[in-house]
């Protein structure tokens, strides 16, 4: 006997429609968000809106509805900490940057102090 025939392999098609649901919430927050000027909706109310859509549209249930939503909030704050990430990983290279901007001008700063310096003396003696 084959053990492969006893493997349960989950049916995607079961949950197509939950798939299709959450693309359109998506195309949905992405519109009210795109819509609204930022500090005027918070996501809260936004995720609100789009689950009360997609409940009125009858293509979930209210327990599909939350676990979307839940998906959705899952995926906005993995975004926000990769932000986060890249944000601190930008400082650090920029600070880098800085220094290396602020190395260069004083180097400049103290050659031209130093020729400076060579000439005052030339013209002591002049």
């Amino acid at each position: 006997m084959n053990n492969s025939t006893n493997i349960r392999r989950p049916n995607f098609s079961q949950h197509n429609h939950l798939l299709i649901a959450y693309n359109q919430m998506i195309i949905d927050l992405e519109s009210i968000l795109s819509q609204t000027q930022p500090g005027y909706i918070s996501l809260h109310s936004a995720l609100q809106t789009i689950k009360n859509k997609a409940l009125h549209s009858g293509s979930i249930n209210p327990e599909e509805a939350g676990e979307i939503i839940r998906y959705i909030k899952n995926d906005v704050n993995d975004v926000a900490d990769m932000m986060m990430e890249s944000g601190a990983e930008c400082y650090d290279w920029l600070m880098l940057d800085i220094e290396m901007i602020e190395h260069k001008v004083l180097s400049s700063y103290l050659s031209a102090a130093s020729l400076t310096r060579t000439l005052m003396e030339q013209l002591k003696y002049l």
